[in-house]
């Protein structure tokens, strides 16, 4: 029993200290692609006109921030695209493979490849399919706060001279990390409050003259309004999310691909009236990051409090000694 709480002790006062500020990564990654978009009418209708809205910022806590957007753009040949955002290091498509793992760093961007949408072209046009991709991105290996978004949004209208309905189809490949820990293995667990976020979110609207929504679509469910004759298909969500926090630790990710799945998405809406109609399509990536490790006991403290459970040690002793002797 001495031997025991004299070691208990003696780690108090020497070893505790030595990993007072013990630090870990935290890492956050969200990334869609939408590609061979295809808008096509049962009365073949171009769009009347249409404005792209694409917009992406990055942030770190106590480093600055950096930003783009939002941008719009009504007219111009593809591709639209606006420059990264980013802020701690050199801008690239790929940070994490590109091995830039070890500096603090966000990051966030958006693109239109080409798009279908342009007025004058018709949506069933041959090489005119949409092709679009938004990211987010933050790496954390110290004590801050870090964000990273990439949005791309479209509206046209359209309008349509008789009972018309649309049918849309699309591939897509969604990525998303949230990670505490090494950004790769994220192995063991976390006692410090720290977090991660990925999230995705995808939509396609269309509004009457009024502004009334007829239909609504966030793929990976069959739509909630003007769902029409032919089921739609949907592969899996790309409105989803991904978190990791010190209560849940390690890698929390999804990887989906509708080239690998063999899966097209797909859906139909109802038959829309005579009239004019706006069709906004929305794909959103956010990331956050947070680290915040504890403040432990500087090491003099935890020496003394080493010595005072090493005395407190003794002093028990010294009771059972002078209680066996009055027994």
């Amino acid at each position: 029993m001495k031997k025991n709480l004299l070691a208990i002790s003696l780690a108090a006062a020497t070893g505790l200290g030595v990993s007072q500020n013990a630090l870990a990564d935290v890492y956050a990654y969200a990334y869609n692609n939408i590609y061979n978009l295809a808008i096509t009418s049962s009365t073949g209708i171009m769009p009347e006109s249409a404005v792209f809205k694409l917009t992406d910022a990055a942030s770190l806590a106590g480093v600055g921030s950096d930003s783009n957007g939002p941008v719009s753009f009504t007219s111009g040949a593809a591709p639209f695209n606006i420059p990264e955002a980013v802020v701690g290091i050199v801008a690239t498509n790929s940070p994490a493979a590109q091995g830039n793992i070890g500096s603090n760093y966000a990051r966030g961007d958006a693109s239109i490849f080409t798009s279908e949408l342009n007025p004058g072209k018709p949506p069933t046009a041959t090489g005119d399919l949409t092709n679009v991709w938004a990211v987010g991105e933050s790496y954390l290996n110290s004590n801050g706060n870090g964000g990273g978004s990439g949005s791309v949004a479209s509206t046209a209208t359209f309008e349509f001279f008789g009972p018309t309905y649309l049918d849309f189809a699309f591939d897509a490949s969604l990525n998303l990390i949230a990670c505490v820990a090494d950004p790769f293995l994220c192995p063991g667990a976390v006692d410090f409050p720290s977090n991660a976020q990925a999230a995705s979110g995808v939509s396609f609207v269309i509004t009457d003259a009024s502004g009334a929504t007829v239909f609504d679509w966030a793929p990976g469910t069959a739509p909630t309004i003007g769902d029409g004759l032919v089921a739609s298909v949907n592969p899996f969500a790309l409105t989803t999310n991904r978190s990791r926090d010190e209560s849940n630790d390690g890698v929390s990710s999804i990887f989906e691909d509708t080239t690998i799945l063999g899966m097209q998405f797909s859906a139909q809406t109802i038959a829309f009236a005579a009239g004019k109609y706006t069709l906004s399509l929305s794909d959103d990536k956010r990331v956050t990051t947070e680290m915040t490790t504890p403040t432990l006991p500087e090491p003099g403290t935890l020496a003394l409090l080493g010595m005072g459970l090493l005395s407190a040690c003794f002093v028990k002793r010294g009771k059972i000694k002078t209680s066996g002797k009055k027994a």
